[in-house]
């Protein structure tokens, strides 16, 4: 049996392992134009390799569909790669000594003793039983798509693959950037590079999502762990409103005590500069110069300081995202992730419409989705 496989991600790589393992007698093909394999794997976790999440639910992805596909044992494939994993205490699992060089390394090792070929060349073009590239045509059994989505080029998921998918008849949603920063309505240049601890409630219509995390200011936007999972939320549907807490550890009661228990008489933002930054209050208030504490009313002020309102216009560019919300819908493939309109084509990982928060569910899922794949094979 001859296999191909387009795309040498977690979920490329995952499916060529498990697949050669399975069928040693196979041949397997990885095609990988990019100079390195792994390298959106590299990148995951700002370096140190997030691959999964201890707290695994559908809760997090954007389709209860794949609620069997993430049940598949991710950290049982990893560890038969020689990679152990501990987890954090949000539940992040990671490489044990958090490096994702390390797990590409581990897995690229996988591959080299299993005879399984890596062909540097771009595909443009998938057939009935062929892959195409700018120099040959390749013929196979079986074929499978994990090329990714559209996000982050430089590591090699341009989107390219998307449009000869569609030449075999099928759907691809709508694509659009997301775990990304978020463009706003409001300029913040006054205050970019601003970091700080918030809890937040993003609403969109009747809709709102709550969390808590790092804010960071953007000149034209804002960004940190909590506002890419907010432009995930409204990426899968439309942009709304958030508004963050500066003080979510105490109530609005207790604040306004700690602002009363203050200096009246000081000019508000030396007053309040021991509990907030004076650049983001003055940001907050507008223009506080010659005003003291005594002249706001410390109900009003705790008020603004735990529900202050940004208007959302838009996510920044693939460029700068994670991931792709959008691709090939599952309900155009079998329970094996086999299309249902050509034979012996599959799909995984992100090329999929399947998309999960923060945290290590996307790699999860391209993992799983891969040893899901290998199980039916």
């Amino acid at each position: 049996m001859k296999i191909g496989i387009v795309g040498s991600g977690p979920a490329g790589l995952t499916a060529a392992i498990q697949i050669k393992r399975k069928y040693m007698d196979s041949e397997v093909s990885i095609f990988e134009y990019m100079p390195k394999v792994g390298k959106k794997l590299l990148a995951s976790g700002n370096g140190k390799g997030n691959v999964s999440n201890a707290n695994m639910s559908v809760d997090y992805y954007n389709t209860n569909l794949v609620k069997d596909i993430i049940k598949m044992d991710v950290v049982g494939f990893l560890n038969s790669c020689g990679i152990l994993t501990k987890q954090d205490k949000e539940g992040r699992i990671y490489p044990y000594n958090e490096q994702a060089q390390m797990v590409v390394e581990c897995l690229k090792l996988e591959i080299y003793e299993l005879g399984i070929k890596i062909i540097p060349e771009k595909v443009v073009g998938i057939g009935v039983n062929y892959l195409s590239t700018f120099f040959n045509n390749y013929y196979f059994d079986k074929i499978i798509i994990a090329s990714g989505g559209k996000s982050q080029e430089f590591l090699g998921s341009d989107g390219s693959m998307f449009r000869a998918i569609q030449g075999l008849g099928h759907t691809v949603t709508e694509l659009k950037p997301a775990l990304c920063p978020i463009k706003t309505k409001e300029d913040f240049s006054d205050i970019q590079g601003l970091r700080c601890k918030v809890s937040a409630r993003a609403y969109n219509g009747e809709d709102f999502y709550e969390d808590k995390g790092e804010l960071l200011f953007k000149e034209d936007g804002i960004s940190g762990i909590i506002v890419f999972q907010i432009s995930s939320i409204f990426a899968r549907s439309s942009f709304g409103y958030v508004t963050f807490d500066f003080f979510p550890d105490m109530s609005e009661d207790e604040l306004v005590d700690v602002i009363k228990s203050l200096k009246q008489d000081r000019y508000i933002d030396l007053a309040l500069m021991g509990i907030i930054n004076r650049k983001l209050l003055n940001h907050i208030l507008g223009d506080t110069r010659g005003k003291f504490l005594k002249d706001f009313d410390p109900s009003i002020l705790a008020y603004k300081l735990k529900n202050y309102k940004i208007e959302c216009i838009k996510n920044y560019d693939f460029v700068q995202s994670q991931v792709t919300v959008g691709g090939v819908p599952l309900e155009e493939l079998k329970d094996n992730l086999e299309s249902k309109l050509v034979p012996n084509i599959y799909f995984i990982g992100e090329v999929l419409n399947v998309d999960g928060l923060s945290g290590g569910y996307n790699i999860h899922f391209a993992i799983s989705s891969a040893l899901w794949l290998s199980s039916k094979l």
